[in-house]
């Protein structure tokens, strides 16, 4: 059962990687994905049944059942909604201009958003020496670079806006943003 549900959402993350933040390009809606998020990689490996959250459930915090591979998915659908929402604020398909108070409202909010996930890592998983140590010589390698590495590139396509010479950057559309605003979020970028 844990196998067969990691291979789908392992196809939910490709689906999210290759749709590049555009959300008409999603096969694998949120809505229809009920099934659990994959199980700590021990009790996968000694085929323990443990139950674990479903993707729309909050997240306890340090939820001791809910894997790597779990807290991957996590990462992987904030960095889409990430993506989408960025691209509707600085590029609206309708050319209706963002205000900058509900511009503002939406970064803090996907902000918030991704504290709480880096906060709610268990223990083990947070990115520390100690955590880096164990995982760099464990088989899970792989997996805990690419779980810090996603959460570190979902920062920066937040405030990519902000940063000049990219196609999601500040338009016109957007200049009522307060400069400080802008200036900080061009420092979260970098």
């Amino acid at each position: 059962e844990e196998t067969i549900r990691r291979m789908v959402w392992q196809v939910f993350s490709m689906d999210r990687l290759l749709a590049g933040g555009y959300e008409e390009y999603i096969a694998c809606r949120v809505e229809n994905m009920t099934i659990r998020l994959p199980c700590i990689e021990s009790a996968y490996r000694q085929n323990t049944r443990v139950l674990t959250d479903r993707l729309s459930d909050v997240p306890q915090a340090n939820l001791p059942v809910l894997g790597l591979h779990g807290w991957q998915i996590r990462a992987t659908d904030l960095r889409h909604r990430i993506q989408v929402t960025t691209r509707k604020l600085v590029m609206p398909s309708d050319g209706v201009v963002v205000e900058a108070s509900s511009f503002m409202s939406h970064i803090n909010q996907l902000q918030n958003e991704l504290s709480k996930l880096h906060l709610n890592f268990p223990k083990d998983l947070k990115l520390d020496a100690a955590s880096m140590r164990h995982y760099m010589s464990a088989p899970e390698r792989a997996g805990y670079v690419w779980l810090h590495s996603h959460v570190g590139v979902a920062h920066i396509d937040l405030y990519r806006f902000a940063l000049p010479g990219f196609e999601e950057s500040i338009s016109d559309k957007i200049n009522h943003l307060p400069p400080e605003f802008v200036r900080q979020s061009q420092r979260q970028a970098v």
